[in-house]
């Protein structure tokens, strides 16, 4: 039996000789054979090849995603420590003003005979400690870490950030309703520096400039030219305008509720003993009157006779 073959014969238009090309069953089962490899090979390649294409193409836009992604978390986190900012600034100030109109103490609205504190009252300040305990263990953990821009982190901060929200929200509601109630007292509460001026020295002990003895300064005194003005800082009665020993021409307004003031140092005088004055209006220019090293007002607040710091009623 002849084994089968393939035979290619090649003709030339110039050459009259005839080229052939023999081919056993044998070989052309090889060639077959590799043929079919290279096939699925190039195939593979190519397949390969348009995967990884997609796969860059891909990766160029993740890469790209990924750096807005990151950039929308830094401008995020940046918006939640402004908030965080604010919400220190509000408490603050809320502070400030409870401290100014006695809420801070309910013991103290006792004594000063303004009424008992209401259960309202007592809830709220309940709140503005539970405010400043949120704003703390805020601030605590806005340090910079490893995972400062993880998804979990930001919405931890964002819950935290949404209770603190609530709790000033109430916090402020309340303290709004007894400001309503309390506006007599409010006018009557020394809430404005009354001149314009730097402190040059506090509240408090200090070496007394004339004998270098340690002393009790129970005021503070705030530097300014001779002739600037000096405002009332509340509503008040005139109770004394005059000169007083070691503090020259000196006034003294009584703003009710229990507060006092002493204005000392002045040049001149534009109220009199009796006169009644309100926020904001002009009662005497600074002087150097008295013992004093220099120009300034040497100003005191007093609540039922006792010396407090007047920086702690200035509102910013």
């Amino acid at each position: 039996m002849k084994r089968k073959s393939v035979t290619l014969f090649f003709l030339s238009s110039s050459d009259k000789n005839v080229k052939k090309l023999h081919f056993s069953k044998r070989k052309i089962t090889i060639l077959s054979f590799l043929l079919v490899i290279i096939s699925f090979l190039s195939l593979f390649i190519l397949i390969d090849y348009i995967t990884l294409k997609h796969q860059s193409f891909n990766n160029v836009t993740l890469m790209a995603e990924n750096n807005l992604l990151n950039q929308q978390l830094e401008e995020f986190q940046m918006k939640m420590t402004r908030v965080e900012d604010t919400l220190k600034r509000n408490n603050t100030f809320a502070t400030k003003i409870r401290i100014m109109t006695k809420l801070e103490d309910p013991d103290r609205l006792h004594r000063l005979a303004i009424g008992p504190i209401s259960q309202r009252e007592y809830e709220k300040m309940v709140s503005d400690r539970a405010l400043a305990n949120v704003l703390e263990s805020i601030s605590s953990d806005i340090e910079i870490e490893s995972d400062k821009g993880s998804l979990t982190q930001i919405d931890r901060k964002l819950n935290m950030l949404h209770k603190a929200a609530f709790l000033q929200e109430q916090d402020l509601g309340a303290l709004q309703e007894l400001l309503e109630d309390q506006k007599s007292m409010l006018n009557s509460t020394p809430a404005l520096q009354p001149v314009d001026g730097w402190i040059t020295s506090g509240f408090g002990s200090r070496i007394s400039p004339f004998n270098g003895l340690k002393i009790f300064h129970e005021g503070i005194d705030l530097a300014a030219s001779t002739g600037t003005i000096i405002i009332a800082p509340a509503d008040g009665i005139v109770t004394f305008a005059g000169v007083k020993p070691g503090y020259g021409n000196t006034l003294v307004i009584d703003h009710g509720y229990g507060y006092m003031t002493k204005y000392g140092h002045n040049s001149v005088h534009f109220v009199k003993s009796g006169d009644k004055v309100k926020r904001g209006d002009r009662i005497a220019t600074v002087g150097n009157t008295g013992r004093s090293t220099g120009p300034h007002l040497h100003y005191e607040v007093q609540v039922n006779g006792i010396p407090q710091d007047p920086q702690v009623f200035i509102l910013d």
